[in-house]
Parts: structure tokens; C-alpha cells; sequence
């Protein structure tokens, strides 16, 4: 599922993601627009703009059934997540990385261990 994200940030094509949340714990259907893998703790995140609900959202990697790269180019990036773009100032204001994703034109594609200074 990482690898095919991550294949789908860099091509900044749409995916198709078999979901399970904690509202509806059978796996549902969502096409995404992913930009961001993200870990958080001991958790790791897709940040996707989702064509079903227009609008943002995490996805926990834990939730994702399977995932398929669509034919269909992705139109919504990191520049354009409100909660993407704070994240990135509040990790400058900071000096440190509570989340980290590397950047791979659209703001991040794959999520490495926080640094962070003392």
C-alpha cells in the first residue's frame, strides 16, 4: 500500500482506496487525490484530497483495504490543504518535525522518522 501511494504522490494521479473508518468499519470506496504520507507517532497517514466529500482528509495506512493507481491526473495538492500548510508553519515556528514528509513536488511523499532538535 506505501509503495503504491507513494507511486501515485509521484505521479500526482488519483487512487482508488478501500477504506474502513472508525464510523463505518466495512471497507468502503473513496477516490483520492493523495499528496503526503505522513507519520505521526507510531502511525502512518495518507493526506488526500477526497473527491467523495471535497475535501481533505487523513487516511490511516492501518485502514486503507487495498488501493489502485486510476487512469485520472490529480488536481488538488499540498499547496492548496489549509491543514497541510499550517502543519509546515508550525514545523518552522517550532525548529522541529512532528510530521515529516519529503517533498516530491506537491509537498511530501514519503514519511521518514521525525527529526528533531533539543
Amino acid at each position: 500500500m506505501f509503495a503504491t501511494l507513494r507511486e501515485a504522490i509521484k505521479r500526482r494521479q488519483a487512487a482508488e482506496i478501500q477504506y474502513r473508518s472508525m464510523r463505518e468499519p466495512q471497507a468502503h470506496r473513496r477516490v483520492v487525490e493523495p499528496h503526503s504520507l505522513i507519520r505521526a507517532g507510531r502511525r502512518r497517514h495518507v493526506r488526500a484530497y477526497c473527491t467523495t466529500n471535497s475535501d481533505y482528509h487523513d487516511y490511516s495506512l492501518g485502514r486503507i483495504v487495498s488501493v489502485k493507481i486510476l487512469d485520472q491526473a490529480a488536481t488538488h495538492g499540498a499547496q492548496d490543504d489549509r491543514i497541510s500548510r499550517r502543519r509546515a508553519a508550525t514545523e518552522a515556528t517550532l525548529g522541529r518535525r512532528k510530521y515529516h514528509a519529503c517533498d516530491a513536488g506537491w509537498g511530501g511523499d514519503l514519511a521518514r522518522p521525525a527529526a528533531t532538535r533539543d
